[in-house]
């Protein structure tokens, strides 16, 4: 099983490198100085010389590549990497929205007219939703999950809480992948900023009352 994913690497480094191919692709459509952030209104407030682009881009999706290769060798009790086919998912899963969040930050360079919250809002909620399946799968860990004091410290709370929360991350995404269908930007980020609260407190809350109520066994 490991040396079929190991030959299916390719398909990580072309996730990887997407956003590289088509920013040397498109270079002479980008204008010299871009906008590199925006306000709450998605209005831009601050511009740079579109070279920036030229290291930030693929340095950004080549950390990120490595950090997820190199994970599973720092682990010292071999959980991620007995994760298999699992893991390889989430791989896929997170490089791909750094890699979908990078081409639509192209886009907007390239097209001025281009609204990036019409892409990024539904990025982000279908995200969550796809970390919210692949955490329910994840073995204890010190790296990737729900790492409270008591998840660490308890394989079945471990279990309980990442079966909670996985369902929550599914929700809190579900709900996101509405409110950018059907809201603007002010409403999205409040409801975004609700359902982060929600999502952020909700298993921490979850596994400390599986703790002081004597849930889970030691």
């Amino acid at each position: 099983m490991k040396k079929l994913f190991a030959k299916m690497e390719w398909i990580l480094w072309l996730i990887t490198l997407a956003p590289s191919f088509l920013l040397y692709w498109f270079w002479e459509k980008i204008p010299q100085t871009i906008a590199t952030h925006y306000d709450l209104y998605g209005k831009a407030d601050d511009w740079n010389d579109k070279n920036i682009l030229l290291w930030l881009i693929p340095a950004l999706s080549i950390l990120l590549y490595l950090i997820l290769l190199l994970v599973p060798v720092l682990d010292p009790k071999n959980r991620i990497e007995s994760m298999g086919g699992k893991y390889f998912g989430l791989r896929v899963v997170v490089l791909s929205l750094i890699s979908a969040l990078s081409v639509i930050f192209l886009l907007s360079a390239i097209y001025p007219d281009f609204d990036f919250r019409a892409g990024l809002f539904p990025i982000l909620a279908i995200f969550l939703m796809f970390l919210g399946n692949y955490l329910q799968a994840v073995k204890p860990n010190y790296f990737i999950g729900i790492r409270t004091p008591w998840t660490l410290n308890n394989e079945q709370n471990w279990q309980k809480t990442h079966r909670l929360g996985g369902r929550v991350y599914m929700l809190g995404g579900f709900i996101l992948l509405l409110a950018s269908l059907f809201l603007g930007s002010l409403g999205f980020y409040t409801v975004f900023l609700i359902c982060l609260l929600f999502i952020i407190f909700v298993p921490v809350i979850y596994s400390f009352w599986l703790f002081i109520s004597g849930k889970t066994a030691q």
